[in-house]
């Protein structure tokens, strides 16, 4: 992997754009979670991605994704 100078001469890795090829119900899937947690598709897709390359488990994936989800809003008064 290449490194590339980041902030005050610190070494940091360098990201690749990477291109998955995923079923239309996988990528409904993602839109579905990136809609539910305000984010981004490529956000969504990175971090699961990400969790199951650091040997993340389901549970921890869903610690992660809580963590990340907006807050619910109140229900308005009757």
């Amino acid at each position: 992997m290449s490194l590339k100078s980041h902030n005050n001469g610190q070494r940091s890795e360098a990201s690749q754009p990477i291109s998955l090829r995923l079923t239309p119900a996988d990528i409904e899937r993602l839109q579905v979670r990136a809609h539910v947690l305000t984010g981004t598709i490529t956000g969504v897709a990175r971090d699961l991605i990400l969790t199951g390359l650091a040997g993340g488990d389901n549970k921890a994936l869903s610690d992660r994704l809580i963590r990340s989800s907006p807050s619910p809003k109140p229900e308005p008064c009757r």
